[in-house]
Parts: structure tokens; sequence; C-alpha cells
């Protein structure tokens, strides 16, 4: 909570109270510390064994004012040059993907042990005084806890469970995430740090439209491509700051909705990967997806050593009298090529159920009948001569048509009825950089290029069977009215329980909030952001 700081000073947003925590935000943004600021807080700090402790000492209660969150100081302030060092510290982008993905899924599908929305968020709800339509409601002798707008319906988690069941990736793309889906049970088990990461960028988009309500819906979407974005291979400074201030009001558009259990320190780290990326270039060189791959190839875990790839194939046929008419004419147009062209092909030709073109696998729907993974999906770039419009399809038949001087032409028979209409969303093969045009003595800065973008060269996937959908919709509009606002669902039945229940759950909880100041303190250090957190009440917000 607490995101509506980083708004600017005069977003309306700041002053309403309802929709969010009932107050006013009246402070700015945190000011970033320079290191010699974060060293003179630390010299004040007694110096702690490095690693674990076993003796356990209790956390004290103190009236004392404090000026920072430090509990310790990082061994790398020995290091000549660390005050000086512009990232010193780096935000893992993989492990930040996970929880958010986990806690967003965990959510919606009403994970045990997972979900961010139980009975005791639902009674804090109650004892702060926020979204009273979300408070526990006294029917007879039971309690009625009303759905939120992100409750899902069992109907409407089976489609949710079935559209990650049934989703197919080209090779090597991602791993059988259906294998992880269990629809009768409706539960989602066994992911992988990596799943998670295509869960939230390209699934869940397609997975939650049609399922939420838009002022529930559409903040998910953004942070999908929030982090679609940031992942992308190239960067470019002004993207950044874009992505920036849109990861701000999705955060504040997601207070509105979800309740202050789901925003833990991993959701606000968010909120810092833009900056980060400043300093520290694109994501895919500082997270840990590399160190885990090479931890795993040192373990001989790695099974699957495909490589995703994907092409547009185009086939040029001339007539040999045209061509050498135009030679003799001096046409200078007409190169060596052209006229082996012109010769003539060989009578046989070659069918294949797979093939590998400009370092791209195709492969044949047929084969494709008992696979995971999916490699079919084409698309014919638009031009002038189609009044640049894409054209979308399906290969049946793999073609290949021999020339003399090793010369050959493959082509690609499709199928593009739309009797089942598709979801396409475009993949960017890996080891494949666009890097922007330069002078030799031009400043070279970074460059942006989203995924999802219109790119050349791009494979067209089809992933599930869904009508087509514009997934950037980042406005600033709030999503619901500030008058009236609804947070919970109309058509959605509420969780009735047994008013022992509630009694049980608010004295576990007295016994947890008595307890908070006894707790090992090693096993609750987190990480100190290097922010200026003068007053106490911004640090406890933060």
């Amino acid at each position: 909570m607490g995101h509506r700081r980083f708004l600017p000073a005069q977003h309306p947003w700041r002053m309403k109270k309802s929709p969010f925590d009932n107050t006013r935000e009246v402070r700015i943004a945190p000011t970033p510390l320079t290191g010699d600021e974060v060293a003179a807080q630390l010299e004040s700090l007694q110096l702690l064994p490095f690693g674990k402790t076993i003796r356990k000492r209790k956390r004290k209660r103190s009236s004392a004012k404090v000026n920072h969150n430090w509990k310790k100081m990082s061994i790398f302030f020995e290091l000549p040059y660390w005050r000086t060092n512009a990232l010193r510290h780096n935000i893992d982008v993989m492990h930040v993907e996970k929880n958010i993905c986990e806690s967003v899924i965990g959510t919606l599908l009403d994970l045990e042990g997972k979900t961010k929305d139980t009975i005791k968020s639902r009674l804090d709800l109650q004892r702060m005084g926020l979204k009273k339509q979300l408070h526990r409601i006294m029917v007879g002798d039971k309690y009625l806890i009303p759905p939120a707008r992100y409750t899902m319906s069992k109907e409407e988690k089976i489609n949710f469970c079935r559209i990650l069941k049934d989703v197919r990736f080209p090779d090597a793309y991602a791993s059988n995430i259906g294998r992880c889906v269990n629809i009768n049970e409706l539960k989602i088990s066994g992911l992988k740090s990596h799943d998670y990461h295509v869960i939230l960028e390209r699934l869940l988009p397609l997975a939650i439209r049609g399922l939420l309500p838009k002022d529930a819906c559409d903040p998910l979407m953004e942070l999908s491509l929030f982090f679609g974005d940031l992942c992308s291979k190239e960067l470019e400074l002004n993207e950044l700051d874009r992505l920036q201030n849109q990861i701000v009001v999705t955060l504040c558009k997601l207070e509105r909705i979800f309740p202050p259990s789901f925003f833990d320190v991993m959701v606000h780290l968010s909120i810092h990967l833009a900056n980060e990326a400043k300093n520290g270039g694109p994501v895919q060189y500082i997270w840990m997806y590399p160190i885990e791959r090479f931890l795993r190839v040192l373990k001989n875990y790695v099974r699957n050593k495909a490589r995703p790839e994907g092409s547009i194939a185009e086939g040029y046929v001339s007539e040999e009298c045209m061509v050498l008419r135009l030679q003799r004419l001096g046409d200078e147009r007409i190169s060596k090529q052209l006229e082996i062209l012109s010769k003539g092909s060989d009578f046989r030709v070659f069918n294949h159920k797979g093939y590998i073109l400009n370092g791209f696998k195709f492969r044949t729907k047929d084969v494709e009948r008992h696979l995971k993974t999916q490699n079919s999906g084409v698309i014919v770039k638009e031009d002038e001569l189609s009044g640049y419009v894409d054209f979308y399809g399906v290969v049946r038949k793999i073609t290949e048509i021999r020339y003399l001087d090793n010369n050959f032409a493959i082509l690609f028979e499709c199928d593009c009825d739309k009797e089942n209409w598709y979801t396409v969303v475009k993949v960017k093969p890996r080891h494949v950089f666009d890097m922007p045009d330069v002078e030799a003595n031009d400043d070279l800065e970074a460059y942006q290029l989203n995924e999802l973008s219109d790119t050349h060269g791009q494979l067209e996937t089809p992933l599930v069977n869904q009508d087509e959908v514009v997934l950037n919709e980042a406005d600033d509009a709030p999503l619901v009215n500030q008058d009236s606002e609804v947070l919970n669902k109309d058509d959605g039945v509420g969780l009735c329980l047994d008013e022992s229940i509630i009694e049980k759950e608010e004295e576990l909880k007295e016994l947890d909030d008595a307890s908070d100041y006894e707790t090992d303190s090693d096993e609750e250090e987190s990480h100190a952001s290097e922010y200026d957190l003068s007053e106490k009440e911004d640090s406890d917000t933060e």
C-alpha cells in the first residue's frame, strides 16, 4: 500500500480517500540516497557476525525515533569503490515475477496457502475500516464473506485452468505447463520460476479475459505488459521512463481492488525495477536465469536442448522466356541466381514433416497432433500488394523444390480458413537483437523493443482458441466510479462461515500481533531500501 506517494503532486488520486486507505496522500516520493549518505547511517550500527546466529534476541519496542531501516552493515562497503557505485544492489526480476505471479494465481483460484484473500485479511479490512463492501455479513448464526471483484466462480476457475492446461508453445520456449494444472481439483502446482515468467507475461492476459470485471482485469493486464516490456532484450531510456510512470498507476489501480495483504514486499519492489534497469541495463543480463541454468548443466539436469525457431519462407518462380529476354536486353536486374531459377526445377519434389529454414524450425499441423509444443503457426507480413494486411495460417504441408547449382525453394501450404479463431501472440526468437543504425561518432543509446509489437521476422504462435484481444489498455483514468465504489461481484457467491471459525481466527490474529515483537530478528531481517525514511510513519508505509 501507499504507492500514491509516487504519483505526481497534482494527481487527483492523491486526494481520494475511500478507494484506497481512507486517507489523503500528501507525502512526496522518497529520494534515493547516495553511497556516502548510506555509509553515514551505517556508522552507528553495531557490527554483527556474518550468517545466522544461534542465540535469539527479542525485538524490543522502542519509543525513540529512528531515521533509517538498517539492521546491519553490508560487507561490500569495505570495497573502496562501493560508495560511488551507481547500482549497489540488484533486485532479481526473476524472483519478483515468480512471487507476484504466484500471489495473483493463488488469489484468483483461492489456493490454500497461496491466496492473499483469507479470513484474516477480511478481518483486517474490518479493523482498518477499509472497503466496507467486503466486510463480513452476519446471516443468522453464520457469517457471509462477500465475493470480491477478483473472486472467480467454479465455472470461471475451470475455464482459467483449461486455458493453462491446453496451451502449446514452440519448442524450448517453455516447459509443459499443462502437466502442472489439475482441472478437477482446480489447482496449479509444481511450476518453476520460468513457468511463472511465461504465465505472467503471456498467458495471464489471455486467461482472465472475459472472466473478471474490467476494473479487476485491466490492472492485471497492465502488470503483465509492464514486465513484458521490462524484460525486452533492448531497452531505451525514454521507454523506461514511461514504464516507471505506468507501474505507479498500475499499483494504485491494484490497491483499489485487492486487499492490503496482497501488497507484500515483492509487489512493492516492482516500482523500483525500471529505475534499476537504467543503471544495470537489460534485465536479461542481471537476473538469475543464466546462473540457475548453469547450475543445472553442472548437475546434468538439462534434458531438452532444442532452441525456439521460426521464420517466414519465401519462394520466387520466374518464367525462363521472360528472364532470357530481359537478359538479352541487358537488364541489370537479372542476376545469376534468377537465371538459374528460370531454367526450371527438378521434376522431383520433396515433402517434409518438419524443416529448419534460416535457423528456424517449422512443423506441419499433423505432426503436432500428439506433441505438447507448437511450431506450425506462420504469418505473411503486410506489404503494398496485400493492402498492408497480415495473413495468419497453419502449416499443412512443406514442399522443397530443387534447382541447379544447389539452389532450392521451400513452399509452405497453409490453412488460412477462419473456422477456428486463435489468439496470436508474437514471439521474438532468442539470440536476435535489433540495434539502431548510428554513425561511428554518434553516442550509442539502448533501444527498447516490445516483443508484443509488430516486428518483422517474428513467429506468430497461435496459443489458445479464443477471440483476438487488444492487451495494451494503459490509461490513467480511474477504473471505477469515484463516488460509488464497487468492490464485490454481484453475480458471485460469497463464502459462508460458522461464527466459531471467525472467533478462532480473531484469537489467532491477536496472538500473532502479540508475538510480533518476540520473533527471531535474523529470520525477520529484510533488505532495507536505500531511500530517505526520516519519519517512522513513512518507513512503515513503505
